[in-house]
C-alpha cells in the first residue's frame, strides 16, 4: 500500500510539475511577442496601410527603458517601413532571427537593410525607395502681394496635400552571407549595449539621418533608434552598410 501511494503522488508532482513547466513556457513565449491580429498577420504583414511598426511598450520589459516612439515617430518611420513592403518585426516572431537598419537621411532616399539568420543560413537583403513617402498632410505656401509692401507669405488652408505611405522601391538586391557576418554583428550588437540602452532619443535636426535598428530573435525584439549617432551604436549601421556594398554618403 505504501507502495502504491508513493507511485500515485510521484505521478501527481510529475503531472504537476509538467503542467507548471508548461504554463510557464506559454507565459515566456507571451512576453516575447503580443500575437495581436489587430496589428499584423502571423507573416509579419501589416493589417493596414496605418499600421505603427514599432511597438507602444516592451511587453515583458521589466528595465527602466520602456520608452517608445510618439506618433510623430511612428507615423515617419513606419510609412518608409509600409512602401518597402516590409513586415511588422515586433508582433509575431516570423520562424528566424532578424537583424533590420532603417536609414532615414535629410537629402537623399530611404534605405533598408535586412540581415536574416535561419540556422546556419544568413542572407542580407538591401532596398532603396524612389522618395521620402508623404506621412502627414502639408498645407500649401501661398506668396500674396500686399499693395505697398513686399510679398507677404501665407497658408492656404483650403489647399492640403494629403499625407500617403505611397513610394515605390527602385533598387533591391539579396546577398548571400556566412555565419562570420552575423557573429561579427552580434559582437557589435553587444559592444553597443544594445538590449539595455534607452530605446528611443528624440533629436532631429535639419542635415542627418535617423538610424532604427531592432533585433527580432526568437527570445525578444527590440529597437534602438538615434539621430547621428556617434557612439558604438553607429557602427552596427555603419557594417550593415559595407555588407550591402550601397555607395551612399554616409551622414
Amino acid at each position: 500500500m505504501r507502495t502504491y501511494k508513493f507511485i500515485l503522488n510521484y505521478l501527481l508532482s510529475g503531472l504537476l510539475i509538467s503542467s507548471c513547466t508548461t504554463n510557464n513556457d506559454s507565459l515566456k513565449d507571451l512576453t516575447r511577442y503580443p500575437k495581436d491580429t489587430t496589428i499584423s498577420t502571423e507573416d509579419g504583414s501589416p493589417k493596414d496601410s496605418l499600421a505603427f511598426y514599432y511597438p507602444n511598450k516592451f511587453i515583458g520589459d521589466t528595465t527602466l527603458n520602456q520608452d517608445t516612439l510618439d506618433d510623430f515617430y511612428q507615423n515617419w518611420f513606419s510609412s518608409s517601413m509600409y512602401a518597402f513592403k516590409e513586415p511588422i518585426l515586433y508582433n509575431y516572431y516570423l520562424g528566424h532571427d532578424i537583424y533590420r537598419f532603417l536609414w532615414l537621411r535629410s537629402f537623399d532616399r530611404p534605405i533598408v537593410i535586412v540581415l536574416n539568420r535561419d540556422k546556419n543560413n544568413v542572407w542580407l537583403n538591401a532596398k532603396i525607395l524612389d522618395r521620402k513617402p508623404r506621412f502627414m498632410d502639408q498645407i500649401v505656401l501661398k506668396e500674396l502681394p500686399i499693395k505697398g509692401k513686399e510679398l507677404k507669405v501665407e497658408l492656404v488652408t483650403d489647399s492640403v496635400i494629403k499625407g500617403d505611405r505611397k513610394a515605390e522601391i527602385v533598387f533591391r538586391i539579396r546577398l548571400n552571407l556566412t555565419m562570420k557576418e552575423w557573429n561579427k554583428v552580434d559582437i557589435l550588437i553587444k559592444a553597443a549595449d544594445f538590449w539595455t540602452i534607452p530605446s528611443t532619443k528624440e533629436a532631429i535636426g535639419l542635415d542627418g539621418s535617423q538610424r532604427i535598428i531592432e533585433a527580432h530573435t526568437k527570445e525578444d525584439y527590440r529597437f534602438v533608434q538615434r539621430w547621428v549617432p556617434k557612439d558604438k551604436f553607429r557602427q552596427i549601421g555603419e557594417y550593415l552598410i559595407d555588407l550591402s556594398g550601397l555607395k551612399e554618403e554616409i551622414y
